[in-house]
């Protein structure tokens, strides 16, 4: 449709949404119809834009725009149409918002901006309704920005995180980085906040999981005695458990607590429990969700021949997956760790395999990140570009938030 027609029927459209109501005055109409003519002008332009960095700009101007139409002149019959997130004619703000984000994600990779692909991060968590998925972008968040030394920030958003056990976690990541940097003040009192919420969890594995990872986070920050005292929390918590696949993933974060806090013998151990507890399982999903959790550990402390032998079962087994979706979640998760085992072109021809839109994008992630770290900066970037088109051609909020927090992670400051 030509611009020019899809104004007039705009138009059109907001005479007859005007001619059958109690309207507000005659000037309060007109100037929210002048907004969303203007609004119409510039997301076309945006349209035809090749630039990222200008088609970002029209995109945000035109929903300038229509926000000015609700907040100025909220009696208005296209200010309710908007507020309630209904199409006027051929106008779609959502639309237009998502074309936005997606341009300035763009931008974002072009420029190797690890605090702009977080804020966009940040602003599609805002708009997940489910809390759990909310939680998890939030978490991924807080990550991103301990590891950039943004305390501050990555505090305010883990204070955000509604579930205890998330919040537990995103806490454990600001500890490691204020104990890093010498802030003794911040990190005693996240502490003193995370045993707490440690006590409260409910689940016994969820638990004795956040009390490993609270450990894992002292001895990052070098404080080995209290690391060493929390492991053995974390174990006490980890006594009541008994299903086997639970035990098989509180291994996983014990063995990393374990390895970082000097325990390298008794890191091991925990290594052969976890493939104890894999080869009772019998449905071969939750058998390659824990091996692929026991290969990222693995590479994570440096038990190289685990690893090895581990990603190549897992590997050849999720070809064995019928379903495509849980076969794509799976391929991801073996991309992060040949990523965590600086296996960044095992990672890119694992991302390669996923079908799923989001999921490719975190695989992606994962591949470019392996490549950022081992100082191919140019590699990673080519990589990211490809990451973030990922996305946006899946519905889930949850999903595309996800990926660009985890895009975020990737680019290295």
């Amino acid at each position: 449709m030509r611009a020019s027609a899809l104004v007039a029927m705009i138009v059109g459209m907001m005479v007859a949404l005007s001619a059958g109501a109690e309207p507000a005055s005659a000037a309060e109409d007109g100037a929210a119809n002048r907004l969303v003519v203007e609004a119409v002008g510039l997301a076309r332009a945006a349209d035809r834009a090749t630039a990222a960095e200008e088609r970002a700009a029209l995109y945000k101007r035109a929903l300038d725009a229509l926000d000015t139409v609700v907040a100025e002149h909220p009696g208005s019959d296209l200010a309710v149409k908007l507020a309630t997130g209904q199409a006027i004619g051929g106008l779609d703000r959502a639309a237009i918002d998502r074309k936005w984000r997606l341009s300035a994600a763009e931008l974002c990779v072009a420029r190797f901006d690890r605090a702009c692909a977080l804020d966009l991060a940040l602003g599609l968590a805002d708009k997940i309704e489910d809390s759990s998925q909310r939680d998890s972008v939030l978490l991924l968040v807080v990550y991103a920005l301990s590891d950039g030394d943004v305390i501050a920030k990555a505090l305010a958003v883990a204070r955000r995180i509604d579930d205890d056990y998330y919040r537990s976690w995103a806490f454990s990541a600001v500890i490691a980085t204020a104990l890093r940097m010498g802030d003794d003040v911040t990190a005693r009192g996240v502490e003193a906040q995370t045993r707490q919420l440690i006590e409260r969890i409910d689940d016994a594995h969820l638990r004795a999981s956040a009390a490993a990872l609270f450990a894992s986070s002292q001895a990052e920050g070098g404080a080995l005695d209290d690391a060493r005292a929390s492991v053995s929390r974390a174990i006490a918590f980890g006594d009541a458990l008994r299903d086997d696949w639970e035990l098989a993933m509180f291994h996983v974060d014990l063995a990393e607590a374990q390895y970082k806090s000097g325990e390298t013998v008794k890191a091991g151990r925990s290594l052969a429990r976890i493939q104890k507890y894999a080869r009772r399982l019998t449905v071969l999903e939750d058998r390659i969700t824990v091996l692929t959790q026991l290969a990222w550990v693995a590479a994570e402390i440096n038990a190289m021949e685990v690893y090895a032998q581990t990603i190549s079962y897992v590997i050849s087994a999720n070809d064995l997956i019928r379903s495509d979706e849980t076969r794509d979640e799976n391929w991801m998760q073996i991309a992060a760790a040949q990523t965590n085992a600086k296996d960044g072109q095992g990672a890119l021809e694992t991302a390669n395999k996923i079908g799923t839109p989001h999921l490719r994008a975190q695989a992606l992630a994962n591949a470019a990140s392996a490549q950022s770290d081992a100082g191919e900066i140019d590699v990673a970037k080519s990589i990211l570009g490809h990451a973030i088109e990922q996305p946006w051609r899946s519905d889930s909020t949850y999903g595309i938030g996800f990926a660009l927090a985890l895009i975020g992670s990737a680019i290295e400051e």
